[in-house]
C-alpha cells in the first residue's frame, strides 16, 4: 500500500494487476499470453513473472536470454553416434554410416 493525503491506495507489483473483482487483491499477470513475451520459442509463466525456454535441441542464447540457438549434438562424443559419421541440423541431428 502506499499512503497517500490523509488516506492509501493499493498497488501491485510488477507482474501483477489489481483484481477487477476485488480491488484490493492483485493476481498474476500471465505475460506468456500476449505475444510468447517475446519469447523465440516456449514462454513459461511464473507467479509474477516468467521465463524464456527453447524446445528440444535448442537452448536458450546467453546473449539474449529470449532467443533460442541449436545445440550442435555432434560436438560431444559424436553425437553417440558408433561407427558413422554425426551431422547436425537445426534443432536436431543424424548419424550417416561412413563408407569404406
Amino acid at each position: 500500500c502506499v499512503l497517500t493525503d490523509g488516506s492509501y491506495q493499493c498497488e501491485c507489483r510488477n507482474g501483477w494487476i489489481k483484481n477487477p473483482g476485488n480491488s484490493s487483491d492483485c493476481i498474476d499477470v500471465d505475460e506468456c499470453f500476449l505475444e510468447n513475451a517475446g519469447c523465440a520459442q516456449l514462454c513459461i509463466n511464473s507467479e509474477g513473472s516468467y521465463q524464456c525456454d527453447c524446445k528440444v535441441g535448442w537452448t536458450v542464447d546467453p546473449s539474449n536470454t529470449s532467443d533460442c540457438v541449436d545445440i550442435n549434438e555432434c560436438i560431444n562424443n559424436n553425437g553417440g553416434c558408433v561407427d558413422t559419421e554425426c551431422y547436425n541440423t537445426e534443432g536436431s541431428y543424424y548419424c550417416v554410416k561412413k563408407c569404406d
